[in-house]
């Protein structure tokens, strides 16, 4: 008989097959899950409960920023609106814009581009589709489809347009020779220095809008989908949908700013701000309720933090406007974003007819003129932008 000694040892020192096994199962359930954890880290696997994926605010916010950043784009924009009274088509517009956009140099934005337009309603369609170029201050466009107005073609041949003459012809658009043809022997150069003071207020407006709208939080992130690959780049894909709470307070900032910029009269007292205030508003609490939710899908590039893609489509009850009305009309937008910070060619066409060349006779209206007492807010009537 062996020693029990020995027997202890033995059992001791050799385990037994079971704890081998025991011990491969739980090495492979730690790899297991350093190897998820490093995944996951990585977001070489990346789905909607990773701890470490972003949130959509930080992730649209560091898009905005990015977008801001580019110095050429190249963007494609749909947009379908659809009116019906019941079950029939009162109208539909199509409208579709190409655009690549050069921002290189802030003082002389460049962008060239393609439009395309158009109307139906009773059984009629009507096309407009060009192309335009914009080189720093300077407009050019081009019809290559001009739709068939014939009642319009009298009023036309008053003004010495021959609409058939400007086709496929570059035609050069700048605010000046807009305003010699509107006011004829009427334009002087005091009014081109009033033009030169509005344009620098126009721009100091925008300016304080940037400022205005810098850090507010418009929207509110709805829903995460799934990502998805759009033209081979992984995208966050969200549905976002406008902070109707921020924007009611922005508004009347807004309203402040361009009361500031454009001087219709005397400004406003205290008194009539704060009425004004008050009754924009009940109209814009009014005005929301009608509309209800606005909503839009968002794709952002998870390696570029760019914005790849916006969808919208909303429908309105016109019933909730006016209860003599039955209808609805359906918004819907598509935009694509793309060539982020590609090369972009952009030149001026070598041969234009300038807005001159096209009106052969002038017009000549009256000064205009207003009354001094003129107000900003005729609030017993009214109160702008369209609030009723």
């Amino acid at each position: 008989m062996e020693p029990i000694e020995e027997k202890i040892q033995i059992s001791v020192g050799l385990p037994s097959k079971k704890s081998k096994v025991i011990k491969i199962i739980a090495g492979i359930i730690i790899l297991g899950i350093v190897g998820i954890g490093i995944a996951l880290y990585s977001r070489a696997w990346d789905p909607l409960w990773n701890p470490f994926r972003p949130e959509p605010e930080k992730v649209i916010e560091e898009m905005a920023i990015k977008m801001g950043e580019l110095k050429t784009v190249h963007s494609e924009t749909k947009i379908d609106i659809e009116a019906k009274e019941d079950t029939k088509e009162a109208f539909k517009i199509s409208m579709a814009f190409g655009s690549d956009s050069d921002n290189t140099n802030p003082k002389n934005p460049k962008s060239v581009g393609d439009f395309n337009m158009a109307l139906a309603f009773e059984g009629m369609q009507f096309s407009l589709v060009g192309e335009s170029k914009v080189i720093g201050e300077e407009f050019y466009s081009k019809l290559t489809t001009i739709p068939a107005l014939p009642f319009l073609e009298p009023f036309f041949e008053i003004l010495g347009i021959d609409l058939s003459g400007i086709k496929n012809q570059w035609i050069k658009i700048d605010e000046v020779q807009l305003m010699r043809i509107l006011l004829g022997s009427l334009y002087t150069s005091e009014i081109e220095e009033e033009m030169q003071k509005e344009k620098e207020k126009q721009e100091e407006m925008i300016e304080n809008l940037k400022s205005l709208l810098e850090g507010k939080r418009l929207y509110v992130v709805k829903r995460e989908f799934l990502d998805k690959e759009i033209k081979d780049e992984k995208t966050y894909h969200y549905l976002v949908a406008l902070n109707e709470k921020e924007v009611k307070k922005i508004i009347p900032e807004l309203y402040k700013i361009l009361i500031s910029t454009i001087k219709f009269g005397p400004p406003p007292t205290e008194e009539q701000w704060k009425e004004f205030q008050e009754k924009l508003s009940i109209e814009l609490d009014k005005s929301f309720e009608k509309l209800g939710e606005i909503t839009a899908e968002f794709w952002i590039g998870k390696k570029d933090m760019l914005l790849h893609k916006v969808k919208g489509e909303k429908e309105i009850d016109l019933s909730k406007f006016d209860k003599t009305k039955k209808g609805k009309i359906t918004i819907k937008i598509d935009m694509d974003f793309s060539n982020f910070n590609q090369p972009v060619e952009v030149e001026a066409p070598e041969e234009y007819k300038t807005l001159e060349e096209i009106f052969k006779i002038p017009f000549f209206p009256p000064p205009i003129s207003y009354s001094p007492e003129f107000e900003y807010f005729p609030l017993e009537s009214k109160i702008p932008f369209g609030f009723y």
